[in-house]
This record gives C-alpha cells, sequence and structure tokens, in this order.
C-alpha cells in the first residue's frame, strides 16, 4: 500500500483523526519498534552476528507486517468495501469480512 499514493493519503488521515489515544501510542510504538530493529540489524550486520538470527527476526517482520495490514484493514472498515480494502492490504477477502464481524 506504501507504493500508492492515493491509498498512503487516507491511512495519514485514518491515522491522525480516527484513532483513539491508545491506537495512536501504539503507531507510536510501533514506529520506535522498527527504528530500534533497523538500528539493531545495522550493528548485528556490522558485527557479523547477524547471520544466526536473520531467521527469527525475518519472521518478526512479517508478523509485525500482518499486523499493519489487519490494523489497516480494521480502520477502514467504516468508510471502504471488503474487497477494495482486501486488494489494498493484500489480506484475502475472507480475512477482511471476518474482521467486519468482529
Amino acid at each position: 500500500y506504501q507504493q500508492d499514493a492515493i491509498f498512503l493519503k487516507i491511512i495519514n488521515r485514518i491515522v491522525k483523526k480516527s484513532f483513539n489515544e491508545s491506537e495512536n501510542q501504539y503507531v507510536e510504538d510501533q514506529v520506535e519498534f522498527w527504528e530500534n530493529y533497523s538500528q539493531l540489524t545495522d550493528r548485528l550486520y556490522d558485527y557479523g552476528l547477524n547471520d544466526g538470527i536473520e531467521q527469527g527476526m525475518k519472521k518478526g517482520m512479517e508478523e509485525g507486517k500482518e499486523a499493519e495490514k489487519i490494523q489497516i484493514a480494521v480502520a477502514l472498515l467504516d468508510i471502504l468495501e471488503v474487497e477494495i480494502i482486501a486488494k489494498k492490504t493484500n489480506l484475502s477477502i475472507e480475512t477482511v469480512q471476518n474482521l467486519k464481524r468482529l
């Protein structure tokens, strides 16, 4: 979704206008986490230690991205149709429909 300028603008507006304080804190925490993660991986590469833990980090990143997609989908449920959300987040239609039922 980050390559889609219009979708990115929608997400930025949603983040700023519709999230409550705890949701905004979650987003800030995620940004801080990924910044720290980036710094850590840079240091690990510098020391040549990254080979042993790269798989675990990769899995954590994938899980983080999936969680982010779900959070975005939930935020969009009130304003976009399920099919559009699924297409823009790369989640399955079934997953988005299940989120809508919650």
